[in-house]
């Protein structure tokens, strides 16, 4: 169970890792200032991630555990509040609905 965990974490921080070196991505980290139209796809991008990660959480006695707020922290510390917030929103609210 414990290993199935780590698994889904490794593979969440994976594809963060390898997104990190796409040019358009690496150009994304390099600007200060961002428009509301890089902020949105890149928030979208996390829920993506975040929805993605519930997706594959493990059952373990009626409860899901998952890895889905990797993909909300990591949006936040790398593109701030503005990203962070609607994907925690938007992530919570997707679980609460399924």
């Amino acid at each position: 169970m414990l290993l199935a965990v780590f698994e889904r974490a490794a593979l969440m921080l994976m594809t963060l890792f390898f997104l990190t070196r796409v040019w358009s991505f690496q150009h994304l980290f390099q600007k200060q200032r961002h428009s509301p139209t890089e902020l949105a796809l890149v928030s979208v991008l996390f829920c993506l991630f975040a929805v993605f990660s519930t997706y594959t959480g493990v059952p373990v006695e009626g409860a899901l555990i998952n890895v889905r707020i990797i993909a909300v922290i990591c949006g936040g510390i790398l593109f701030g509040p503005w990203v962070g917030i609607p994907a925690g929103v938007i992530s919570g609210l997707h679980r609460y609905l399924i």
